[in-house]
């Protein structure tokens, strides 16, 4: 959805992926939102839009699947919308839910049409759904379905364009699809039918797995057994006993490939059963109850295809999984497994899922999965590749675009350098990958084979730390950002600080991937093997083992807590970012980041930053004692107004009788986090907190699912000071109604903002011109 790369982006429509074409902001922005919808849900409105449709849509929706729902019914001899024709041609997938009158609808019969077109000319995919009529009546045109040809006819319709509805109409009569009158399951189980069979038709479930795979096959020959699927010439048949419940651990040494063959099963196997879930970093994020009960709402919107928070301790939740999905075949694949304890509380008991169900998990230590008792789980090793899969890798990896002659003079070194290196899967890739960027330079050849004769017993590290030596300081510094922050998000979105600190990004994410210490998606989403991970962020921690306020970045949230809330200085400190479990918080005064002179990068996930009304006003002057004449001309307030005057049964009176003009709430902010290019904070319960800190160098805000309004004076004090504003994240913001509209006073020719996203604004109708204008500031 992004548009070019000078030009502002308006990610997804304000309703995200439920855009009707009801939607007032449709029409005036249809231009700007590049949405691709995954499916075209077609229907008319009176016979099915209150039960089946909507039931349908609501459920496509769960499942993450971006639906356009089009909710309008033409008038006689208006055509479809440009907008609307152009929703058909970008989904993947079109659905019609034909009903008896259907083709009285001359809107319906004009999407059919398209539909059928976008399938012969594009190879779009139709799925129809026959709701209470027969496909014989729909291709020989019988019963209600010639009556409204009959009355088309009669309104004075083109004999042509209603030729080409019969013949849409005769297409998709032979299209095999689901028929609700030849079936005995109600509405809920068609529809969750239909979801699980769009999901595999869009590979929604599908994990991400690099090209170029050596000597897998093998491997899932003997998984596939071990998990008593039927797997024959690399296809999967079905599984051979549906009752019992199985557990299959996959070990063997870091960068072996563990995760990359469990990826690859649970790809080819999904489809077999009713619902999946994929948890990955599975030790990391189940060291404490609380971020285990991240992976408990994980596992649980994975399996109810929505997204549940309702249960706010461990023990309820562990119950709930308990009960749920007993009756629900399911496969589930938790990665990197240290601990049993780590699983007790997901997949602590077989028999918590239904019969035929499959637990398959990658570990770290072989007797992790003595927790379920003696013969209960299986296990799987996966050992190093042998010498030929070796050297083919490598020279897949190194010897790219290589002429016949250079493969010869490099070969005899490939072949050593292999050696050195063992069947390391990720040793071999990273050192092939760096290797194949200096072609025609022998002598970098040699060197690097003779520091790998001098590795220590920590093989993998030590080959990726080989190559990750060879790295210029800026690139360095974007690695070690991934690592510990950026795994997962759109790599364009960090570039724009990288660019802001000069740290070059093209060039430096260019290398890196290169050098396979980066991989970027098909949604341009950042990924690193688990290894290369764990590496980076061991550099950092090797910084200064003992104390965090001494290292570049804090990611782990106890560290950048206590160094949030410690008085000493911190102005190594780089980037620091908090996450807080469903219903914590945490308050901290302005003066708690003064200490981090340094700070880039801050997340600030559902904190509050100010001081409290006890700091201003002496308790003498409390409700009944304060005078009505009370202002504070000019003055400055250490903290936000949302946290001097608190929320409680006096707030109207005391912000009727207390005036701040022209205060300066938060104190000044010259001397916090005055080199500030990121701020995230999702959560924020109000945003003039934000004017706390310095904003001249911020790029990237991220406001994401907080108490966000489009009130112009609250934005234009933002807007004001934060003049460098590239990326603007309002997403999910349910306050953000009515009219979003920047304040006139704002010089919107020196505001340089390139990404503002929208996406799950619900109630947002309309955004106002300046986005035009924005725009037309940009350089073409």
């Amino acid at each position: 959805m992004a548009m070019e790369a000078e030009a502002m982006t308006v990610e997804a429509a304000v309703t995200g992926p439920e855009v009707a074409t009801s939607s007032p902001l449709l029409s005036s922005t249809s231009t700007l939102s590049r949405t691709n919808y995954e499916v075209f849900l077609s229907f008319r409105g009176p016979d099915t839009r209150q039960g089946f449709a909507d039931c349908l849509f609501r459920n496509l929706i769960h499942a993450r699947i971006m639906v356009f729902k089009d909710d309008e019914e033409l008038d006689p001899g208006e055509n479809v919308p440009d907008a609307l024709v152009q929703s058909i041609k970008q989904s993947k997938i079109s659905i019609p839910i034909l009903s008896q009158d259907y083709a009285n609808s001359k809107s319906c019969l004009m999407e059919l049409a398209q539909m059928v077109e976008c399938q012969e000319e594009g190879g779009q995919l139709i799925v129809p759904i026959f709701y209470d009529v027969k496909p014989a009546d729909l291709k020989y045109r019988r019963g209600r379905v010639g009556e409204a040809f009959f009355k088309h006819e009669k309104r004075g319709v083109d004999c042509k364009v209603i030729d080409i509805w019969k013949q849409a109409l005769e297409k998709i009569a032979d299209m095999e699809g689901y028929d609700l009158q030849n079936t005995d399951t109600g509405y809920g189980a068609l529809t969750d039918k239909v979801v699980s069979d769009i999901l595999e038709l869009l590979k929604k479930n599908d994990l991400v797995v690099k090209n170029g795979l050596v000597g897998m096959e093998p491997h899932v020959r003997e998984v596939m057994k071990k998990l008593g699927v039927i797997y024959v010439n690399e296809q999967v048949i079905g599984v051979h006993d549906q009752k019992d419940v199985r557990v299959l651990g996959i070990g063997g040494m870091p960068g072996i490939g563990k995760t990359t063959l469990a990826k690859v099963v649970y790809n080819k196997i999904h489809h077999l059963f009713q619902r999946c879930s994929s948890l990955s970093n599975v030790r990391e994020n189940g060291t404490s109850d609380n971020l285990t009960m991240g992976l408990q709402k994980q596992l649980i919107s994975h399996l109810r295809r929505k997204e549940y928070t309702n249960l706010r301790t461990l023990d309820r939740m562990t119950n709930f999984i308990k009960s749920a999905f007993s009756e629900m075949k399911v496969l589930i694949l938790l990665d990197d497994v240290h601990h049993f304890d780590q699983i007790r509380h997901l997949v602590g008991d077989l028999s918590w899922f239904g019969p035929g169900s499959r637990i398959l998990m990658t570990i770290g230590n072989i007797d992790v999965l003595d927790g379920y008792g003696d013969g209960v789980a299986d296990k799987y090793e996966v050992g190093q590749m042998d010498t030929p899969q070796a050297l083919e890798l490598f020279r897949m990896r190194a010897f790219s675009g290589y002429t016949r002659e250079e493969e010869d003079e490099y070969d005899d070194l490939a072949r050593r350098i292999v050696k050195t290196i063992g069947g390391i899967p990720l040793a071999i890739e990273v050192t092939a990958s760096y290797l194949h960027s200096k072609r025609g330079n022998i002598q970098i050849w040699e060197a690097i084979l003779q520091r790998l004769h001098t590795r220590s017993a920590d093989e993998v590290h030590e080959v990726i730390k080989v190559n990750y030596d060879s790295l210029k300081g800026d690139t360095r510094k974007i690695f070690l950002d991934i690592a510990c922050f950026f795994i997962g998000m759109d790599a364009r979105i960090p570039s724009y600080m990288w660019d802001a600190c000069d740290y070059y990004s093209p060039i430096g994410i260019e290398l890196l991937r290169n050098m396979s210490f980066v991989k970027i998606g098909e949604n341009n989403e950042l990924w690193m093997h688990n290894e290369l991970r764990k590496f980076g962020r061991e550099i950092v921690r090797r910084e200064n083992e003992n104390e965090p306020r001494k290292r570049s970045r804090l990611w782990n949230h106890i560290d950048a807590l206590s160094t949030l809330k410690g008085a000493q200085s911190a102005r190594k400190v780089e980037a620091l970012g908090l996450t807080f479990d469903e219903g914590q918080s945490e308050c901290f005064r302005r003066e708690g980041f003064s200490h981090l002179q340094s700070l880039r990068f801050l997340r600030l996930d559902k904190a509050t930053v100010g001081g409290i009304l006890q700091d201003v006003l002496p308790n003498s002057w409390w409700p009944g004692y304060i005078p009505h004449w009370l202002r504070l001309d000019q003055a400055t307030v250490g903290g936000s107004s949302h946290n001097v005057l608190p929320n409680s049964w006096w707030l109207g009176y005391i912000r009727h009788l207390l005036r701040l003009d022209q205060a300066t709430v938060g104190g000044s902010s010259q001397d916090v986090l005055p080199n500030l290019r990121w701020l995230g904070w999702q959560g924020c319960s109000d945003i003039s907190e934000l004017l706390i800190f310095h904003l001249e160098k911020l790029v990237i805000l991220d406001l994401s699912r907080s108490l966000v309004t489009g009130d112009p004076e609250v934005w234009e004090q933002i807007l004001k000071t934060a003049k460098e504003l590239k990326v603007l994240n309002l997403s999910g913001c349910c306050n953000l109604n009515g009219f979003l509209r920047f304040p006139a006073s704002v010089d919107l020719q020196s505001l340089d903002l390139q990404r503002l996203v929208l996406e799950h604004c619900s109630v947002l109708s309309q955004i106002g011109p300046f986005i035009g204008r924005l725009i037309s500031n940009q350089p073409p």
